[in-house]
C-alpha cells in the first residue's frame, strides 16, 4: 500500500520556509513514517549527487515516507517545483492497480481539507483510516509520479483511496538516468481532481515504496520549493 497512509508531522516549531535538502540542516525538520503493516522500511538519505546535496531514497520491497509541515506562509501557494533523477524504473508500478501502487519517487501535496465537507460515508471510511493508520492521514491530497508506461498528464484516483489523485508528471524511460525539473500549479491540480477550490496545503511527502509487487530502487529528489 502507498506509504501515504502513515504520515505525521513534526511537533517541533515550524519553519519559516519549507527545509531544503541541501541545507545545512538535512533531514532534521523532515520526518520518517512507515507502514506498520510492513516489515522491510524505505531508508532516507542526504547524499552528494551531480555536485549537490540531496536525498536519495532506497526501497527494497519497503515502504516508507518523509514528511514535512508546510510553514503557514507558504499554505497558500499554488507553484511547486523539485528536481528529481531516477536511474531506473519498478517495472510493475501501475497505479492504476492494488498491486502496482508502488514507485522508487513519490511527491505528495497534503491538503488541510475540511472533513465535514465529506459524505457521510466518506467520512465514516476516513474516521475509521485515521484509527488504523494515525491522525493525521490527509482527506485531500495529491500525488506526482514518473511512470514507466502511463503517459504524462494521467490524472487517476489511487487505487486505494479516492482521497488521493494519483498525476503521471514524467513517463518512459527517455530521461532515466540525469536530473529533470519538474513544475506543477498545485491548485489547478487540485482543482482538476476534486472539482472545487483548494485548500490550504498542510504537508509535503517524498516516499518511495515497493511492498505490494517487490523489488528494489533508488531514486534521487532535489530541493522542493512552493511559491
Amino acid at each position: 500500500m502507498g506509504a501515504l497512509l502513515t504520515m505525521a508531522f513534526c511537533r517541533s516549531a515550524l519553519p519559516e520556509t519549507l527545509a531544503p535538502f541541501s541545507s545545512p540542516q538535512g533531514l532534521t525538520p523532515w520526518t520518517a513514517t512507515y507502514l506498520p503493516s510492513v516489515e522491510r522500511r524505505t531508508i532516507f538519505q542526504i547524499v552528494e549527487d551531480d555536485g549537490q546535496r540531496v536525498l536519495r531514497v532506497t526501497v527494497d520491497r519497503s515502504a516508507g515516507s518523509l514528511v514535512t509541515a508546510v510553514p503557514p506562509s507558504q499554505r497558500g501557494a499554488s507553484s511547486l517545483r523539485w528536481r528529481w533523477r531516477l536511474p531506473a524504473h519498478n517495472p510493475l508500478s501501475d497505479p492504476r492497480t492494488k498491486k502496482g501502487d508502488d514507485f522508487p519517487l513519490r511527491l505528495y501535496v497534503l491538503f488541510d481539507y475540511d472533513v465535514y465537507k465529506l459524505g457521510f460515508l466518506d467520512r465514516t471510511k476516513l474516521t475509521i483510516a485515521r484509527r488504523l493508520y494515525g491522525e493525521h492521514l490527509p482527506a485531500a491530497a495529491l500525488c506526482y509520479v514518473w511512470d514507466p508506461a502511463l503517459t504524462a498528464g494521467t490524472s487517476i484516483w489511487n487505487a486505494f483511496t479516492d482521497r488521493v489523485r494519483m498525476i503521471v508528471v514524467r513517463s518512459g524511460g527517455q530521461d532515466l538516468g540525469r536530473w529533470v525539473g519538474e513544475q506543477r500549479d498545485v491548485r489547478r491540480d487540485f482543482r482538476q481532481a476534486f472539482g472545487e477550490e483548494a485548500p490550504p496545503i498542510k504537508g509535503i511527502a517524498v516516499a518511495g515504496d515497493a511492498d505490494n509487487s517487490g523489488g528494489a530502487s533508488v531514486g534521487f529528489m532535489g530541493d522542493i520549493w512552493l511559491e
